[in-house]
């Protein structure tokens, strides 16, 4: 049996501490450092300093939809964490007004040099929600077939693209290697919804 990807509407989330004002430190790209002023439920202010982000996509690209399939890694260099990292083609939200979907499609393309006949959302995941918006759209493709990647960036230039066996993958969720949240998470989803 299927399993499906439970919709959730999040708007009953929202807190009833009132923003009072907003204080840019920093812009950059699609990125701002920001300070939030809040007054809280009992008449206390505080202010949190987050980073800002328009989302991200992310895709679990699979050679089928059987648990024995193969799923696309990146190995590709973060700045952040000074080493190369284990990751699934992903891609800032950063054309104002594209869909999440049609990202996810050029991002693929771009990372990884490939196209998927089927895609199914996974939901999503907040990457970092203590100290930034950032929020990360999962997608399933398969059916893929090659076309020319389109690379942006030192990064993309040096990153290595892997066809490796789905249970290969989850074993090195298992062992720590394999630790990006949200190939982490799309790649479980995937293989809840693959019963693998």
């Amino acid at each position: 049996t299927a399993y499906e990807i439970p919709k959730r509407d999040w708007s009953s989330d929202v807190c009833s501490s009132d923003l009072l004002k907003r204080r840019i430190v920093h812009e950059w790209g699609v990125w701002s450092l920001v300070t939030d002023h809040f007054e809280g439920d009992q008449g206390l202010t505080f202010a949190r300093t987050l980073l800002t982000t328009p989302g991200a996509v992310a895709v679990v690209a699979t050679d089928s939809k059987t648990p024995d399939c193969n799923v696309v890694l990146v190995h590709q260099f973060r700045a952040s964490v000074r080493k190369f990292c284990w990751e699934i083609p992903a891609g800032m939200c950063d054309v104002v007004g594209e869909p999440p979907r049609l990202t996810a499609e050029r991002e693929l393309m771009e990372e990884a040099g490939l196209v998927a006949r089927e895609w199914q959302e996974l939901g999503g995941v907040r990457q970092a929600s203590g100290i930034s918006n950032a929020y990360g759209s999962l997608f399933w493709a398969s059916g893929l077939t090659p076309v020319a990647d389109d690379r942006h960036g030192p990064e993309e230039d040096a990153m290595s693209v892997h066809h490796v066996p789905f249970v290969k993958a989850l074993s090195m969720i298992e062992s720590g290697e394999l630790d990006n949240s949200l190939a982490v998470v799309g790649i479980l989803r995937v293989a809840r919804i693959l019963g693998a």
